[in-house]
Parts: structure tokens; C-alpha cells; sequence
């Protein structure tokens, strides 16, 4: 995704929402939201039974006023039933396998799976 746009979409999400880019296939896929906010870039791949959360249930409690914002970069691919816990980045190109649980940012063209996510290769 370009950063430019991305972070220029941002804006108008400040009180939450879920921005989806151009040809992306989306299959049965929860998104937590609570005012959170989502930027889904172009082309992307979420596979059926995946859960997006952006919100952090936690923040309250340790007095974090901020929003977070999860991002999925252009043509990523997120394997089926994975979880993406919120206010991360999953990068450009970037693979997440089958029943993944992601609790870090993923960095384009890396592939990570298993709980939690770390990695397991790269995009060639």
C-alpha cells in the first residue's frame, strides 16, 4: 500500500471505520471493530473464517486514549481462520498461513504462521 495514502485515508477514519482497496476477495471474515479503524490495501486475499480485531479491549485499563489502526498491505494473503489482533501492520506481499495468530507487525514479503505468528520464509 502506498504510505502516502494510507496515511492520508487515516484522516478521514479517526473516529473509526474500515477503508477497503481496489480487487480485494474477502470470504467470511470478522472484523471487531468498536470504533477501531482497518485500511485493507489493493488486491488483497482474506481467506474464510479469518478475525480482523481492531480494537484493543485492554486500552481502558492501562489508560490508552488512542485508537489503533490495523493495516493489511497490498496483495496479501491471509490463510484461513487466522487471527490479526489489532493495531498492527501486515506488510506488502506479505503470507499468513492457515490458523495463524498474529500479535506482531508483519514485515512485506515475509511469511509467518503458527501461534503466535513468527516467521517461516520469505516471498520469492
Amino acid at each position: 500500500m502506498n504510505r502516502n495514502l494510507g496515511r492520508k485515508e487515516l484522516k478521514y477514519l479517526r473516529d473509526g471505520g474500515v477503508v477497503i482497496g481496489r480487487k480485494c476477495r474477502i470470504h467470511g471474515t470478522a472484523f471487531f471493530d468498536r470504533k477501531g479503524k482497518l485500511v485493507i490495501g489493493d488486491e488483497v486475499v482474506i481467506t474464510r473464517g479469518t478475525t480482523i480485531l481492531t480494537h484493543d479491549a485492554t486500552a481502558p485499563l492501562r489508560g490508552v486514549t488512542d485508537r489503533p489502526c490495523t493495516v493489511i498491505e497490498d496483495r496479501a494473503f491471509i490463510g484461513i481462520r487466522a487471527i490479526i489482533l489489532s493495531g498492527l501492520t501486515i506488510g506488502e506481499r506479505a503470507i499468513i498461513g492457515a490458523g495463524a495468530v498474529v500479535t506482531k507487525d508483519v514485515p512485506a514479503r515475509e511469511i509467518w504462521a503458527g501461534n503466535p505468528a513468527k516467521k517461516i520464509g520469505e516471498v520469492t
